[in-house]
């Protein structure tokens, strides 16, 4: 694992160990994203975590739209944190995209190496 972390801060990401997982911050509004090694298969997985954030975020904006019928503000605040939300899933997978590639060629080189 220490040379999949070398080579994931060649490419200018922030990697920190965290027991049996590696956590990547990307930069900007992204939310952090993991890596874990599976043990049985020999390969590494990426975690975003993307349901919990979807999943708030559909809640807000559920709740925001119910509460627009009032002459609150509230209803506004609720879809634009909302929104905030979506936007942070969608440039977390954006800015995935990198640490992906990598994975895959260490998954690989794993699966080419036990042959």
């Amino acid at each position: 694992m220490d040379e999949l972390i070398l080579d994931l801060q060649l490419h200018n990401l922030r990697v920190e160990r965290k027991k049996t997982k590696l956590q990547i911050r990307l930069n900007g509004l992204a939310n952090p994203i993991y890596i874990s090694k599976d043990i049985p298969t020999n390969t590494y997985i990426l975690n975003t975590y993307d349901w919990i954030s979807v999943l708030s975020s559909s809640a807000l904006m559920f709740g925001g739209i119910v509460s627009s019928r009032s002459e609150s503000l509230l209803g506004a605040l609720m879809v634009a944190m909302a929104m905030f939300g979506y936007i942070s899933v969608i440039l977390t997978e954006l800015k995935s995209k990198a640490v992906r590639d990598v994975l895959y060629k260490y998954n690989h080189q794993g699966a080419s190496q036990s042959d």
